[in-house]
């Protein structure tokens, strides 16, 4: 009876802890499409501008810059299959924000904000969501904290306690 009960919460531990799919381009396993919250079009640029807006959007006066990398840049790695495109990101952010640029061109540049999924090491993004006429290049990727990202996934070893638990608490009882 008792390994029963533990097979049977051994498996109900597994299955709700581990992701029933991810995303994988090329080789690399990305995680999920994160989720575009916002977009526009900034008059001027920089960290300052781009925070003031994204902690506008979020209402949260605590969102923090956390870091920034540009497309090429040192320990950047950018992957794509054509629709999905993923970039590796610096620090683990709860939000990014993508800037397209327009060539130089006045106001062309647009701003994309996204909340970050699953694996928060990879910035994933659909390029049908952002495909503009104006857009040439994505310029960089800005990272953000805070905003409520949220209380993290419970881990298999937190689940496979809880499960020990209630075994122990039920042979207990039984004993009794």
């Amino acid at each position: 009876m008792i390994k029963r009960m533990l097979q049977v919460g051994l498996i109900l531990a597994g299955s709700i802890a581990m992701p029933s799919w991810a995303i994988v381009i090329g080789s690399t396993e990305v995680g999920a499409e994160d989720t575009l919250i916002a977009q526009t079009s900034l008059a001027s640029s920089g960290e300052d501008v781009e925070l003031a807006w994204v902690q506008t959007i979020l209402s949260d006066p605590t969102v923090t810059f956390s870091g920034k990398t540009e497309l090429g840049g040192t320990g950047s790695e950018f992957i794509t299959d054509g629709t999905l495109s993923a970039f590796n990101l610096v620090t683990d952010p709860s939000h990014f924000l993508l800037k397209l640029g327009g060539g130089g061109t006045a106001n062309t540049d647009t701003h994309f904000l996204y909340k970050n999924l699953d694996d928060i090491g990879w910035a994933v993004f659909n390029l049908s969501d952002i495909t503009t006429a104006t857009v040439t290049r994505i310029s960089h990727i800005s990272e953000f904290d805070g905003g409520g990202n949220g209380v993290p996934e419970p881990s298999i070893l937190g689940l496979l306690g809880i499960g020990l638990l209630g075994i122990a608490l039920g042979r207990r009882r039984m004993a009794a």
